[in-house]
Formats: C-alpha cells, structure tokens, sequence
C-alpha cells in the first residue's frame, strides 16, 4: 500500500487533541483554563532564551501537553504565549493541534531556514504563503492535489503591509522537507526554477495546518473551532533583525483582521 492510500480525508479522527488534554489535566491536577489567545511556536529556541536573560517569561499551567511546555510573557500590551523547539512536520502539527484546542486562536511560527532565492536583500524576514510539501505530515490532512496556503483574507492584509518601507518581511513560497540533509544539488535548482524562497525541516509544519479561505481546513474531516477564526502564520527569518517588532505588526494586523478592517 502506498504512503498516499487509506487517508480518508473526509472522516473524522478517533483520537482527539481535546480529549488527551482533558485526560493530562487530570492526571497533572492542572486548572481548567485556556493558553493565551496569541501563541508562538520557536522552533530554534532563540526567542525563549532572551526571555528567560531579560526575565520576562512566566511558565504557563494551563498548558497540559505531554511533550512540550508553553510559557508566557507580555508584549504592546498583549500575552503570548511561545512553546520552544517544536521541530518538524509532525512535532508541530501536534502541538499546533493543541494549541487551538485550548484557546490559540492565531499561531505564529519563527524560525531560521536556508536561503534557495535571496529576492529582495534589504527584507529580513519573510512570510510564507505557500509551501511546496515535501514532508509527510500534509498528506493525513490534505490530499496531494490541494495546496497549502495562507487562508485569502488574513493574506490580503498582511500583504498589504508589505508595501510600507518599515515592513520587515516579503511574501514567499517554501520548500517543506522532512531529509534537510537530503537536499541535492539537483533538487535546490529544481527549486530555483520554481521561485522557492527558502528550505528547512523547521518550516514543515503550515503544510498540514495551513487552511483555504474563511476556515482552519477545508474539508470536513478537519479540526474546527466553532465561534470565531483561528489562524496560522508563518514567518521565516532570512536575516538577523528584531523579532518583536515583526510579531507586533503581525498581531497588529492580525486584530484588526478578525474586528473585520478592510484596510
């Protein structure tokens, strides 16, 4: 039977992340409450580790996963939660799961990759869209024919932004791969032809959480958040700049999106 076979896309899963956290606050004795609503995933750890030497970061007892811990600290006014060195497809994908069973509603991901296409050198950050998948995680959530990309509305204004000269980011497509040490010579000139902007095993994960317009997935057998959006960026740093100030105009934006602003 080939990897592709037997998804069934449309069903449900048995196992549920809501159900295994249930079951962890039980046995951790944890309080029943909810992660901060803007969260972080860090896969290279960078981020946590000034946190911690400024003394800024509190760890967060409402987060109940297994493999992983969730701390919090305060930026512009907001919380955020940040969950350090998830790596890879299937690693993130878990605790992205999580996260928005238990009140994430906008996941951002930070983190280093390799350079395929350097587009425009005075951008340091760059803000994935699109992903060619590569990895094996995508494919129990989406079939191979369906692309993952950054849901319209959240897109447009995020794009939007881009324009302005203070705005740290470009847009840009990913390769996503589970073998970074498999990239060949001629597979990153492959990518080359197809104005892939970046590679890493680190930026694997949107491909199977990444949702179409106006919702998580688009197609029924998905996870799903009743009452409100939730919704995944992913930005990518292509140089060193100053991390904060690029999730604040993210989560800026972000605000505004889901109050409806068209501008």
């Amino acid at each position: 039977m080939g990897i592709l076979e037997n998804k069934y896309y449309l069903e449900e899963s048995i196992f549920k992340p809501e159900n295994l956290l249930r079951e962890a606050k039980r046995q951790k004795k944890l309080e029943d409450c909810k992660v901060p609503s803007i969260c972080m995933l860090d896969p290279d750890g960078d981020l946590l580790d000034y946190l911690v030497r400024q003394q800024k970061i509190t760890l967060n007892r409402c987060w109940a996963c297994y493999h992983s811990k969730l701390y919090s600290f305060s930026f512009e006014g907001s919380e955020i939660g940040i969950v350090p060195c998830i790596v890879g497809s299937s690693y993130a994908v878990l605790v992205a799961e999580q996260l928005f069973v238990s009140g994430c509603k906008l996941l951002i991901s930070v983190t280093s990759a390799g350079v395929i296409n350097d587009s425009d050198k005075s951008k340091k950050f760059a803000l994935i869209t699109s992903s060619i998948r590569d990895e094996g995680t995508s494919y129990h959530y989406l079939p191979p024919e369906v692309s993952s990309c950054l849901s319209a509305g959240l897109l447009g204004q995020l794009i939007s932004k881009e324009q302005s000269e203070d705005c740290p980011y470009i847009e840009g497509v990913s390769w996503t791969t589970d073998a970074p040490y498999r990239e060949t010579p001629s597979a990153i000139k492959e990518m080359k032809q197809q104005n892939i902007i970046c590679v890493g095993e680190k930026e694997g994960e949107p491909g199977g959480i990444w949702g179409g317009e106006g919702g998580f997935f688009p197609f029924p057998g998905g996870p799903k958040k009743k009452g409100g959006k939730i919704e995944f960026c992913f930005i990518i740093a292509i140089k060193k700049s100053d991390i904060c100030k690029t999730i604040d105009k993210i989560n800026k934006t972000w605000i505004h999106y889901i109050k409806g602003g068209k501008n």
